[in-house]
């Protein structure tokens, strides 16, 4: 009974570790996204990715540094994209020049 009650605890303890050590990974596949669950290799990525800097050329120009409403347009999408994949995505907030900028953290 005590070799019983000591396995209980011991199991325990390793699925409380587990699940405390690595609190981002999802507990269900039907968590991950459906592009995380794909296996091989992803030829539309090159296809993807240009569309994305084509969104940020068209949609947000001019981005440059005197243009902070465009620079924080264009990083809400790269933050609303990114955040498809990453639970952890986070602005980055910072001063330059006596001006509010931020970079995206994923």
């Amino acid at each position: 009974m005590a070799a019983l009650f000591a396995a209980a605890i011991s199991i325990l303890l390793v699925a409380t570790l587990f699940f405390t050590a690595r609190p981002n990974l999802p507990l269900f596949a039907s968590q991950v996204p459906i592009q995380a669950r794909t296996i091989g290799p992803d030829v539309a990525l090159p296809q993807r990715l240009e569309g994305h800097v084509r969104t940020l050329v068209a949609q947000f120009a001019p981005r440059e540094h005197t243009s902070i409403t465009q620079l924080d347009a264009a990083s809400d999408y790269i933050r609303a994209e990114l955040s498809k994949h990453s639970r952890e995505v986070e602005f980055q907030n910072y001063q330059a020049n006596g001006k509010n900028y931020r970079n995206v953290v994923a």
